[in-house]
């Protein structure tokens, strides 16, 4: 295995990496703005394909066919949260919808996204799917204060036909969300459909796993 170092400015923080392998993009900050890069892997040249400007990233997701790529970020105008999708090879950005507090899960036919949606009023967090556009948006499962999902990933819904796959999975983002062993516990469904991990009283991470239709017998 050849380990490549792909940036040495010292400013990069989200990132993520096509299917495909030949992308990675990631944030970079600039004198206290922020500006969304991509990198041609087999190169490791670089590319500036959204500007600096005064916005928090908060989650890049490429679609699975490599030629897109969905990103979150919240501005003054819109603390909440905005989706926007971006062709990798040119092209502008279009916003697809609002009030959005994590980064993205895509389903397996790329048609369904799920994401964090926070409420200050209601005191919530709720785990949600919708159409990519944002129309027919359900809860799948909510969170009173102080209990909460993580704003750091939607937690783990999607169609994987194997579910010790997704377990695996799981198991890596809880290990990536949280150092702490001491005071964490586990709680999920006996037959493993609903799994979440607590840390302090706190979800660190949820997850639903979904058979795909294909899957099904």
């Amino acid at each position: 295995m050849k380990i490549t170092r792909l940036t040495n400015t010292g400013r990069a923080t989200r990132a993520a990496i096509s299917p495909d392998g030949k992308y990675v993009a990631y944030v970079k900050d600039e004198a206290g703005q922020q500006s969304l890069w991509l990198i041609l892997v087999a190169t490791t040249s670089e590319e500036r394909i959204v500007s600096p400007a005064e916005v928090d990233y908060r989650g890049l997701t490429f679609s699975h066919d490599s030629n897109f790529i969905y990103y979150v970020r919240a501005d003054q105008d819109n603390p909440t949260g905005v989706l926007y999708l971006k062709p990798v090879l040119g092209g502008e950005a279009r916003k697809l919808f609002v009030n959005i507090g994590s980064p993205i899960t895509l389903s397996p036919d790329g048609k369904r996204l799920a994401f964090v949606r926070g409420s200050l009023s209601q005191k919530e967090s709720a785990l949600m799917v919708a159409n990519v556009d944002g129309t027919e948006a359900k809860k799948l499962a909510t969170h009173k204060d102080p209990d909460s999902f993580s704003l750091s990933g939607p937690g783990l819904v999607a169609g994987w036909p194997d579910y010790r796959l997704w377990l695996r999975e799981f198991y890596r983002q809880c290990l990536h969300e949280c150092s702490r062993s001491a005071g964490c516990r586990w709680s999920r469904t006996t037959d493993y459909s609903a799994i979440e991990h607590l840390c302090g009283g706190t979800v660190s991470v949820a997850g639903r796993w979904q058979r795909p239709d294909r899957y099904r017998k």
